[in-house]
């Protein structure tokens, strides 16, 4: 086993666990401490850092698989040749890098919504 897979391998779980755990983060930091962020700076760095994250996600998961594929010296089904090794999923990556990252963010400020209510909400 190369350096290179090792590498990349790291790379794309701090990636993943990155872009899993950004949302909640912030959130976190925008419940404790709303004047110091407020929803355009979380919004903002949900978009921005999700969008990074995802794209590392896909590029070192691409260059895992590429690595992987030299090592065992075959050479990759025609379908994912055509659709890897063009560089596909990191052009989509890239443009819609930051939907992807606002869509993971949907379920937690949903969550985050329903314990604002539930927090303000008077109790009788």
């Amino acid at each position: 086993m190369e350096t290179g897979r090792v590498v990349n391998g790291w790379m794309y779980a701090l990636s993943l666990i990155g872009f899993l755990i950004l949302p909640p983060i912030l959130l976190g930091l925008r419940w404790f401490r709303p004047a110091r962020f407020p929803w355009r700076r979380v919004l903002l760095l949900n978009t921005l850092v999700g969008w990074v994250l995802f794209n590392g996600l896909v590029h070192f998961r691409a260059a895992r698989w590429v690595q992987s594929l030299r090592e065992n010296a075959s050479p990759p089904p025609i379908e994912f040749g055509q659709a890897w090794m063009d560089g596909q999923p990191q052009r989509l990556a890239l443009y819609l890098g930051w939907a992807y990252a606002l869509g993971w963010s949907c379920p937690w400020l949903m969550a985050y919504g329903s314990w604002h209510l539930h927090r303000s909400r008077p109790t009788a």
